[in-house]
């Protein structure tokens, strides 16, 4: 569905409400997850249960004057071994995407080539991998995956075949379900939701360090665990630093649950700074 929010509101109704501008139907099963073109504008990826991945180009087709819903422009009938992508990244400033797929793998794709084929591909998540992040100020080298083996794993491109990090720090068992990157000056720290209730901040410079903190139970690499959720964490997201005044001037975080809760909240500069200051 495709929303235009800034459409009149219908007359006679009381709350605000939007109907959907078009309806795109491409696929056959589950839609997992949606991109917009991070350098054609109007063009819109789609990945589903069904194995597909569908494209659209909503300019060209009301340039032509033809009707929404359009039809995709180009579908690929089998990504990840036909089980299907679960979710997309794109390269920062880059055509490149990534998607993390339900047969376990992580793939980069070129949709402006006319190969059916990824560019790489890389297996490592037992069970399935659940998503995919870019990592910023990384050239579009290094990515990062979540999987139901409960597992984080960093790869990088230029030598996809084994993910050269693999971080663990969640319960046993449970599914990792997102990822996702904070950029801090000029280092990054990775954010991971998962089934055990938590969202883990990591360090992947630290992963591998042989140094705990004084006193620490945490696993190496880790900077701070979110706990405050009563139920399964389904997502993390990240403000860009500076988006938000106050209290949050630094980025925020905001991390989903299963039981409906939305939390918007930020690890204390102090416990960056004790952290850095224990690890050096």
């Amino acid at each position: 569905l495709i929303f235009d929010i800034d459409a009149p509101e219908a007359d006679g109704c009381e709350e605000r409400r939007s109907s959907p501008a078009a309806r795109l139907r491409g696929h056959k099963s589950r839609c997992c997850d949606v991109l917009w073109d991070a350098v054609e504008a109007g063009r819109i990826t789609s990945c589903g249960a069904d194995g597909r991945i569908c494209m659209w180009d909503l300019h060209a087709a009301a340039g032509a004057g033809g009707p929404l819903p359009a039809p995709p422009f180009r579908t690929l009938p089998t990504v990840h071994s036909g089980q299907g992508a679960t979710c997309f990244s794109t390269a920062p400033g880059e055509s490149v995407v990534a998607t993390a797929g339900a047969d376990g793998g992580v793939s980069t794709w070129d949709f402006r080539t006319p190969a059916a084929t990824p560019i790489t591909t890389s297996m490592g998540h037992s069970g399935g991998a659940t998503s995919v992040a870019y990592a910023p100020m990384s050239s579009g080298l290094v990515i990062a995956s979540s999987g139901r083996d409960g597992s984080v794993k960093l790869w990088d491109l230029r030598r996809p075949a084994t993910a050269w990090c693999t971080l663990s720090g969640h319960g046993p068992g449970g599914v990792v379900w997102r990822v996702a990157w904070r950029r801090v000056g000029s280092s990054v720290l990775l954010a991971s939701a998962g089934a055990d209730k938590r969202v883990v901040l990591w360090d992947p410079r630290r992963s591998g360090a042989s140094v705990v903190p004084s006193g620490s139970k945490l696993p190496r690499g880790v900077v701070f665990v979110h706990a405050a959720h009563s139920d399964a964490v389904r997502t993390v997201s990240v403000s860009a630093s500076g988006s938000y005044g106050g209290a949050f001037a630094g980025g925020a975080f905001l991390s989903a649950d299963n039981a409906g809760s939305v939390h918007v909240w930020q690890c204390a500069e102090s416990i960056q700074q004790e952290y850095d200051a224990a690890m050096n």
